[in-house]
């Protein structure tokens, strides 16, 4: 992964070989145990969340000010994605996972307890819901919702239903 120098968007190359400066560009390479293609970059907490094609997941972080010098890739989670869009809703961000029949939905969140990044597969209860195949999933952060789009829409439905307590007078 390649940054810019800061306040020099086309500059790629250090001013010196000899050292690392606050001001060079930052160009640092994913260690994995696999091939890591990466396929999406997610703004996260103070970093910058990395979705690959081979299922891992890694941070990509530094201290208070992120340069050359501070900047670090963590291994985070690994968890199997389908190569759509992952979208976010507030400090969550939601993805679409493989198995072989449907599309689990994973909730990635940062976990105050455990000082890590985890995801839960929020589609556990209702594991047939979502076909296997999906086009996108867009969200609403004033409603706290996300919404699946299939690969298929031939038959897709109208989730929400809307209740109203009022009564007309006579």
């Amino acid at each position: 992964t390649v940054f810019s120098q800061p306040d020099d968007l086309y500059n790629f190359f250090p001013e010196r070989n000899d050292q690392i400066d606050e001001s060079d560009p930052i160009a640092l390479q994913i260690g994995a145990d696999t091939v890591s293609k990466i396929s999406y970059l997610v703004p996260f907490r103070k970093g910058i969340l990395i979705m690959t094609q081979g299922g891992r997941q890694f941070d990509l972080g530094s201290g208070d000010t992120f340069t050359a010098a501070s900047a670090t890739f963590t291994p985070s989670t690994r968890y199997s994605n389908q190569f759509v869009r992952p979208s976010t809703v507030g400090s969550t961000i939601y993805f679409a996972g493989t198995r072989e029949n449907c599309t689990p939905i994973w909730e990635y969140i940062y976990d105050e307890f455990a000082l890590t990044n985890k995801a839960t597969d929020i589609t556990t209860h209702v594991s047939d819901l979502i076909p296997s195949s999906v086009r996108s999933i867009c969200s609403s952060d004033n409603n706290n919702t996300i919404i699946v789009v299939p690969t298929n829409t031939a038959n897709l439905q109208n989730g929400i239903t809307a209740y109203s307590n009022t009564v007309t007078g006579n």
